[in-house]
Protein backbone atom coordinates (compact mmCIF):
# COMPACT_ATOMS: atom_id res chain seq x y z
CA UNK A 1 0.00 0.00 0.00
CA UNK A 2 2.77 2.34 1.18
CA UNK A 3 4.54 2.13 -2.35
CA UNK A 4 1.66 2.03 -4.81
CA UNK A 5 0.40 4.97 -2.78
CA UNK A 6 4.41 6.68 -3.17
CA UNK A 7 4.59 5.44 -6.62
CA UNK A 8 0.70 7.12 -7.58
CA UNK A 9 2.16 10.77 -6.17
CA UNK A 10 4.92 10.83 -8.03
CA UNK A 11 3.52 10.12 -11.49
CA UNK A 12 0.89 12.79 -10.63
CA UNK A 13 4.09 15.02 -9.56
CA UNK A 14 5.72 14.40 -13.03
CA UNK A 15 2.28 14.74 -14.90
CA UNK A 16 1.78 17.99 -13.39
CA UNK A 17 5.07 19.20 -14.63
CA UNK A 18 4.47 17.91 -17.55
CA UNK A 19 1.36 20.01 -17.33
CA UNK A 20 3.09 23.04 -16.06
CA UNK A 21 5.11 22.88 -19.53
CA UNK A 22 2.61 22.52 -22.38
CA UNK A 23 -0.05 24.44 -20.93
CA UNK A 24 -2.94 24.32 -22.83
CA UNK A 25 -2.14 21.91 -25.37
CA UNK A 26 -1.27 19.25 -22.76
CA UNK A 27 -3.32 16.33 -22.85
CA UNK A 28 -4.99 14.29 -20.58
CA UNK A 29 -3.99 11.92 -18.01
CA UNK A 30 -4.61 8.75 -19.04
CA UNK A 31 -3.61 10.09 -22.70
CA UNK A 32 -0.39 11.10 -21.60
CA UNK A 33 0.28 7.92 -19.48
CA UNK A 34 -0.37 5.78 -22.76
CA UNK A 35 2.34 8.18 -24.58
CA UNK A 36 5.09 7.97 -22.07
CA UNK A 37 4.54 4.05 -21.64
CA UNK A 38 5.29 4.03 -25.37
CA UNK A 39 7.99 6.24 -25.16
CA UNK A 40 9.93 6.28 -22.21
CA UNK A 41 11.07 2.33 -20.82
CA UNK A 42 11.25 3.40 -17.39
CA UNK A 43 8.02 5.03 -17.08
CA UNK A 44 6.79 1.73 -18.86
CA UNK A 45 8.37 0.06 -16.19
CA UNK A 46 7.40 1.13 -12.91
CA UNK A 47 3.77 1.89 -14.49
CA UNK A 48 3.84 -2.14 -14.46
CA UNK A 49 4.66 -2.61 -10.70
CA UNK A 50 1.60 0.04 -9.99
CA UNK A 51 -0.34 -2.33 -11.82
CA UNK A 52 0.59 -5.40 -10.49
CA UNK A 53 0.19 -4.12 -6.59
CA UNK A 54 -3.00 -2.46 -7.90
CA UNK A 55 -4.56 -6.16 -8.67
CA UNK A 56 -2.79 -7.58 -5.65
CA UNK A 57 -4.91 -4.97 -3.54
CA UNK A 58 -8.06 -5.55 -5.20
CA UNK A 59 -8.34 -9.16 -4.47
CA UNK A 60 -7.57 -8.40 -0.71
CA UNK A 61 -10.41 -5.84 -1.41
CA UNK A 62 -12.31 -8.71 -2.68
CA UNK A 63 -11.85 -10.98 -0.25
CA UNK A 64 -12.26 -8.18 2.63
CA UNK A 65 -15.55 -6.96 1.41
CA UNK A 66 -17.31 -10.59 0.32
CA UNK A 67 -17.30 -9.08 -2.95
CA UNK A 68 -17.39 -12.08 -5.25
CA UNK A 69 -17.59 -10.71 -9.15
CA UNK A 70 -14.66 -8.59 -7.94
CA UNK A 71 -13.10 -11.65 -6.56
CA UNK A 72 -13.01 -13.56 -9.99
CA UNK A 73 -12.42 -10.19 -11.82
CA UNK A 74 -9.36 -9.63 -9.61
CA UNK A 75 -7.72 -13.19 -9.71
CA UNK A 76 -8.34 -13.00 -13.89
CA UNK A 77 -6.30 -9.66 -13.69
CA UNK A 78 -3.15 -11.57 -11.49
CA UNK A 79 -3.06 -14.63 -13.70
CA UNK A 80 -1.32 -13.06 -16.44
CA UNK A 81 1.51 -11.99 -13.85
CA UNK A 82 1.53 -15.88 -13.14
CA UNK A 83 2.05 -17.13 -16.48
CA UNK A 84 4.92 -14.27 -17.22
CA UNK A 85 6.47 -15.18 -14.10
CA UNK A 86 6.95 -18.80 -14.10
CA UNK A 87 4.82 -19.70 -11.44
CA UNK A 88 3.65 -22.38 -13.05
CA UNK A 89 1.33 -24.57 -10.46
CA UNK A 90 -0.63 -21.50 -9.87
CA UNK A 91 -1.09 -20.93 -13.55
CA UNK A 92 -2.20 -23.94 -14.36
CA UNK A 93 -4.49 -24.33 -11.17
CA UNK A 94 -6.24 -20.52 -11.04
CA UNK A 95 -6.96 -20.63 -14.83
CA UNK A 96 -8.85 -23.92 -14.12
CA UNK A 97 -10.39 -22.04 -10.69
CA UNK A 98 -11.44 -19.01 -12.39
CA UNK A 99 -12.78 -20.65 -15.70
CA UNK A 100 -15.04 -22.94 -12.89
CA UNK A 101 -16.36 -19.58 -10.92
CA UNK A 102 -17.03 -17.77 -14.40
CA UNK A 103 -19.05 -20.97 -15.15
CA UNK A 104 -20.80 -21.09 -12.07
CA UNK A 105 -24.31 -19.19 -12.92
CA UNK A 106 -25.00 -21.73 -15.50
CA UNK A 107 -23.47 -24.87 -13.90
CA UNK A 108 -24.12 -23.74 -10.42
CA UNK A 109 -26.72 -21.08 -9.76
CA UNK A 110 -27.57 -21.71 -6.40
CA UNK A 111 -23.55 -21.75 -5.57
CA UNK A 112 -23.33 -18.77 -7.37
CA UNK A 113 -25.97 -17.09 -5.87
CA UNK A 114 -25.09 -17.86 -2.28
CA UNK A 115 -21.24 -16.84 -3.57
CA UNK A 116 -22.49 -12.86 -4.33
CA UNK A 117 -24.07 -12.93 -0.97
CA UNK A 118 -20.82 -12.92 0.31
CA UNK A 119 -20.43 -16.40 1.70
CA UNK A 120 -17.29 -17.83 -0.12
CA UNK A 121 -15.85 -16.28 2.97
CA UNK A 122 -15.95 -16.14 7.02
CA UNK A 123 -16.93 -13.35 8.66
CA UNK A 124 -15.57 -13.66 12.17
CA UNK A 125 -16.82 -10.02 13.33
CA UNK A 126 -18.98 -6.99 12.90
CA UNK A 127 -15.90 -4.47 11.94
CA UNK A 128 -15.80 -3.26 8.44
CA UNK A 129 -13.24 -5.01 6.14
CA UNK A 130 -12.66 -7.68 7.78
CA UNK A 131 -14.05 -10.97 5.93
CA UNK A 132 -11.51 -13.41 5.74
CA UNK A 133 -11.06 -16.36 2.82
CA UNK A 134 -11.90 -20.10 4.08
CA UNK A 135 -8.71 -21.44 4.18
CA UNK A 136 -7.03 -18.28 6.41
CA UNK A 137 -10.65 -18.85 8.89
CA UNK A 138 -9.35 -22.77 8.86
CA UNK A 139 -5.97 -21.91 9.73
CA UNK A 140 -7.34 -19.31 12.62
CA UNK A 141 -9.01 -22.66 13.50
CA UNK A 142 -6.72 -24.78 13.84
CA UNK A 143 -4.49 -22.29 15.39
CA UNK A 144 -7.21 -21.80 18.15
CA UNK A 145 -7.73 -25.51 19.14
CA UNK A 146 -3.59 -25.68 18.42
CA UNK A 147 -3.32 -23.37 21.45
CA UNK A 148 -3.53 -26.33 24.36
CA UNK A 149 -0.90 -28.79 22.90
CA UNK A 150 -2.51 -29.40 19.29
CA UNK A 151 -1.76 -32.50 17.34
CA UNK A 152 1.99 -32.79 18.85
CA UNK A 153 3.05 -36.29 19.72
CA UNK A 154 -0.64 -36.71 17.80
CA UNK A 155 0.23 -37.62 14.72
CA UNK A 156 2.59 -40.83 15.93
CA UNK A 157 -0.93 -42.39 16.12
CA UNK A 158 -3.57 -42.84 13.50
CA UNK A 159 -6.51 -43.58 15.94
CA UNK A 160 -5.47 -41.10 18.29
CA UNK A 161 -5.08 -38.20 15.47
CA UNK A 162 -8.65 -39.55 13.90
CA UNK A 163 -10.02 -38.57 17.39
CA UNK A 164 -8.44 -35.25 17.11
CA UNK A 165 -9.30 -34.48 13.82
CA UNK A 166 -13.46 -35.40 14.56
CA UNK A 167 -13.42 -33.32 17.94
CA UNK A 168 -10.78 -30.16 17.40
CA UNK A 169 -13.55 -28.13 15.49
CA UNK A 170 -15.61 -28.84 17.99
CA UNK A 171 -13.36 -27.91 20.59
CA UNK A 172 -12.78 -24.70 19.03
CA UNK A 173 -16.16 -24.30 18.86
CA UNK A 174 -16.37 -24.11 22.24
CA UNK A 175 -13.67 -21.83 23.00
CA UNK A 176 -14.88 -19.76 20.89
CA UNK A 177 -18.58 -19.41 22.47
CA UNK A 178 -17.08 -19.07 25.63
CA UNK A 179 -14.44 -16.33 24.69
CA UNK A 180 -17.54 -14.37 22.65
CA UNK A 181 -19.97 -14.34 26.29
CA UNK A 182 -16.66 -12.82 28.12
CA UNK A 183 -14.65 -10.11 28.53
CA UNK A 184 -12.29 -11.96 27.00
CA UNK A 185 -13.38 -11.77 23.21
CA UNK A 186 -12.15 -8.90 21.36
CA UNK A 187 -14.16 -10.38 18.01
CA UNK A 188 -17.66 -8.44 18.79
CA UNK A 189 -16.40 -5.47 18.75
CA UNK A 190 -18.48 -2.85 15.80
CA UNK A 191 -16.90 -0.47 14.13
CA UNK A 192 -14.50 0.53 11.59
CA UNK A 193 -11.27 -0.87 10.62
CA UNK A 194 -8.70 -1.27 12.56
CA UNK A 195 -6.35 0.63 9.84
CA UNK A 196 -9.03 3.59 9.63
CA UNK A 197 -8.16 4.89 13.18
CA UNK A 198 -6.27 8.61 12.74
CA UNK A 199 -3.04 6.76 14.72
CA UNK A 200 -2.62 4.13 11.79
CA UNK A 201 -3.59 6.60 9.15
CA UNK A 202 -1.18 9.48 10.21
CA UNK A 203 1.98 6.45 10.55
CA UNK A 204 1.15 5.69 6.53
CA UNK A 205 1.15 9.10 5.12
CA UNK A 206 4.46 9.54 7.50
CA UNK A 207 5.62 5.96 5.84
CA UNK A 208 4.06 7.28 2.51
CA UNK A 209 5.92 10.32 2.59
CA UNK A 210 9.49 9.32 3.70
CA UNK A 211 9.49 6.78 0.44
CA UNK A 212 8.66 9.35 -1.99
CA UNK A 213 11.45 11.51 -0.37
CA UNK A 214 13.94 8.59 -0.39
CA UNK A 215 13.13 7.89 -4.06
CA UNK A 216 12.94 11.71 -4.83
CA UNK A 217 16.70 11.43 -3.95
CA UNK A 218 17.41 9.95 -7.34
CA UNK A 219 14.77 11.61 -9.49
CA UNK A 220 11.56 11.64 -10.14
CA UNK A 221 11.56 7.97 -12.10
CA UNK A 222 8.54 9.00 -13.75
CA UNK A 223 10.09 12.39 -15.32
CA UNK A 224 13.52 10.40 -16.14
CA UNK A 225 13.14 10.00 -19.97
CA UNK A 226 16.74 7.75 -20.30
CA UNK A 227 17.11 3.86 -20.42
CA UNK A 228 15.54 1.88 -17.58
CA UNK A 229 17.92 2.36 -14.69
CA UNK A 230 18.27 0.90 -11.07
CA UNK A 231 17.07 3.36 -8.65
CA UNK A 232 19.46 2.05 -5.88
CA UNK A 233 22.90 1.23 -8.17
CA UNK A 234 21.86 3.39 -11.54
CA UNK A 235 22.73 0.10 -13.29
CA UNK A 236 21.38 0.63 -17.02
CA UNK A 237 19.35 -2.26 -18.05
CA UNK A 238 20.17 -3.40 -21.42
CA UNK A 239 17.67 -2.65 -24.35
CA UNK A 240 16.22 -6.05 -24.79
CA UNK A 241 15.40 -6.69 -21.23
CA UNK A 242 14.28 -3.05 -20.69
CA UNK A 243 11.55 -3.11 -23.57
CA UNK A 244 10.44 -6.34 -22.16
CA UNK A 245 9.89 -4.98 -19.05
CA UNK A 246 7.07 -2.84 -19.49
CA UNK A 247 5.29 -5.88 -21.68
CA UNK A 248 5.02 -8.02 -19.11
CA UNK A 249 1.45 -8.10 -18.46
CA UNK A 250 0.76 -8.01 -21.76
CA UNK A 251 2.57 -11.21 -22.71
CA UNK A 252 1.01 -12.87 -19.91
CA UNK A 253 -1.96 -12.04 -20.74
CA UNK A 254 -1.21 -13.95 -24.45
CA UNK A 255 0.22 -17.28 -22.69
CA UNK A 256 -2.72 -16.91 -20.21
CA UNK A 257 -5.35 -16.72 -23.16
CA UNK A 258 -3.53 -19.60 -25.25
CA UNK A 259 -3.30 -21.54 -22.19
CA UNK A 260 -7.22 -21.24 -21.55
CA UNK A 261 -8.04 -21.82 -25.50
CA UNK A 262 -6.28 -25.13 -25.83
CA UNK A 263 -6.47 -26.47 -22.29
CA UNK A 264 -9.79 -25.64 -20.81
CA UNK A 265 -12.50 -24.53 -23.54
CA UNK A 266 -11.64 -26.92 -26.23
CA UNK A 267 -11.27 -29.67 -23.56
CA UNK A 268 -14.86 -28.75 -22.56
CA UNK A 269 -16.12 -29.09 -25.95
Amino acid sequence: EVTLAALHILRQSAYEKYCEVEGSVAVSFDIWCNQQNTEHRQFAFWSSVMRLQTAILLFVRSLRTSNFSLYVSSVSNLMPWFFILDRTNYARWLSVHVHDMRRLPVSHPDIYNQFQMGKFTVQKTNSAFSALPIDHAHEQLNAAVKGDGGIVGITESDSALSRWIVSGPEVARLLEEFESESALSSSVAIGPHHEQHRAVQESFINDVKKLVDTLMQSGNPFQDEHDLVSLHSRTIVTGEEADLAGKLFDMGKEQYDSFVATRLCSASQ
